[in-house]
């Protein structure tokens, strides 16, 4: 065996040893919180507990004779089953929970529509739920004439909360991305409206290093066609320092941002139109620059979107939607950190549609997925949540057909970080094999042949930074994240 630091092994895995070494849980399970009556549910977010082998996902169960939503908080163990519901209800009114966050007091945080069914008047709603499972704090924000809808909350820095999503002017004249700022308390600090005249809605927000805010959703007034990305760029009291379109001449709609090791950004969500749509992944930087775009599509299927992107530790990227082959199915994609897809699987429930809103990393190296499954033969719908290993099974030794399962090659790869030269150490000589080495902006800055079992590449002149070495040939792919460090 061979035996460096930063040694990569890379083997074949077959049915027998993946038995034998498997710890992964599985569950697939649906969640009905109306008790079989004429109610419909779905989950909207999901985030890891204080203990790693917990969770907390939000729902939402809607009585179908009355149409009023009950909002709740349901946490967790690593199988899926259920330790305890906190449920978000209030008289004359209707909650549909989008988004919670985790905080430093061990406190889940809430953010949803809340309807007076009185009025019909919408407005964004905030609930805490302190570490003993009590509802601590519920409040509302939004002006007197227009109706808001809430879509995400982040945690901020000084431990306040930022409630993102959309403001609509009555009879749906146009509508602003519509931010409010609270203290941790969730008392009110200040709101801001962002867009031109006619619809715009906030999907997704993250905080800056340099403490401002950073707003992805989807504008009309802006861009170039029916509706288009829009990133809004703000100082930490909401002032718009600057804005950025992405898009194309069908509907492009923005729904997942999120913050990467290197300090750039992933932006995602669905593009298309006439039935159709891709989902695409974009990587920014700080000033919104693109700096890669990909599209993906599960084979051939017409409709693919994707609502949630994450980094993983390694560098690869993963995002999950909803795929449509005769039915819509839940989808998870995974690629490596210059976008290139390593996988796509799909997953259905039994059900006509299928799809996940978010999912999270779990201890065990795999993925819980959280969304709503609905059967047109029972008219049910209920919240859905699959947890599923590092390569996308459901199930153990299922057949996933990718290439982070077939036969692969041992290899030495060092030092990493690497200033001038890097080694390149096969356990098995005389295949020829392709090395590619690419920048962070997917740029190929390095191409050759190998068939020593001992070569070099002069990294000398390369910047600092991170790139990613593939080792190929017709059978063989692997890929490794590399740094370079003069």
């Amino acid at each position: 065996m061979l035996a460096k630091v930063n040694k990569l092994i890379v083997f074949i895995l077959t049915l027998c040893n993946y038995n034998a070494q498997s710890q992964n849980i599985y569950f697939d399970k649906l969640y009905d919180f109306g008790n079989a009556n004429n109610y419909a549910d779905g989950s909207g977010g999901i985030i890891n507990g204080i203990d790693s082998d917990e969770y907390y996902f939000i729902a939402r169960t809607i009585n179908l004779n009355t149409n009023i939503s009950t909002g709740v908080l349901c946490k967790i163990d690593e199988y899926g089953d259920t330790i305890l519901t906190v449920k978000i209800t209030d008289v004359n009114k209707s909650y549909i929970p989008t988004a919670l966050v985790k905080t430093s007091d061990n406190s889940i945080t809430i953010a949803s529509t809340v309807t007076n069914i009185v009025t019909n008047k919408r407005d964004y709603s905030l609930t805490k739920i302190n570490s003993a499972n009590e509802i601590e704090v519920v409040k509302t924000y939004g002006d007197s004439i227009n109706n808001e809808q809430a879509l995400h909350v982040i945690s901020t820095f000084d431990k306040g909360f930022l409630i993102v999503g959309q403001s609509v002017v009555p009879p749906n004249d146009s509508a602003d991305m519509y931010v409010v700022k609270t203290d941790s308390a969730g008392n009110f600090e200040w709101e801001k409206y962002y867009g031109g005249s006619n619809f715009e809605a906030a999907y997704s927000v993250i905080q800056s290093p340099d403490t401002g805010y950073i707003i992805l959703g989807w504008t009309q007034s802006f861009g170039n066609g029916q509706q288009d990305w829009y990133l809004v760029k703000t100082d930490k009291f909401g002032n718009q320092q600057w804005q950025k379109t992405y898009g194309s001449s069908e509907v492009d709609i923005a729904t997942s941002i999120t913050s990467i090791i290197d300090g750039s950004y992933l932006i995602s969500g669905v593009s298309g139109g006439g039935g159709a749509s891709i989902g695409r992944v974009r990587k920014i930087d700080s000033l919104g620059t693109v700096i890669w775009s990909k599209s993906y599509k599960h084979e051939n299927n017409p409709t693919n979107d994707i609502w949630k992107t994450l980094e993983l530790s390694n560098g690869d990227i993963v995002s999950t939607g909803m795929t449509d082959e005769t039915d819509n199915a839940g989808w998870l994609i995974k690629t490596d950190m210059a976008g290139n897809k390593l996988w796509s699987r799909m997953y259905n429930n039994n059900a006509n549609i299928d799809l996940f809103y978010d999912f999270t990393t779990t201890a065990d190296g795999g993925f819980l997925l959280a969304g709503l499954a609905w059967n047109a033969n029972n008219n049910s719908q209920d919240a859905w949540l699959l947890k599923v290993d590092s390569v996308g099974c459901e199930y153990e030794n299922c057949l996933v057909g990718i290439d982070e399962e077939s036969k692969k090659v041992v290899v030495d790869i060092y030092p990493n970080p690497a200033s001038d030269v890097l080694n390149i150490e096969l356990q098995e000589a005389g295949k020829k094999y392709e090395i590619q080495l690419v920048d962070i902006q997917g740029q190929l800055v390095y191409k050759s042949e190998v068939r020593n079992q001992k070569s070099e590449i002069n990294i000398s002149s390369l910047a600092n930074g991170i790139y990613l070495l593939t080792l190929q040939n017709a059978e063989q792919k692997t890929s490794v994240k590399i740094i370079v460090q003069h």
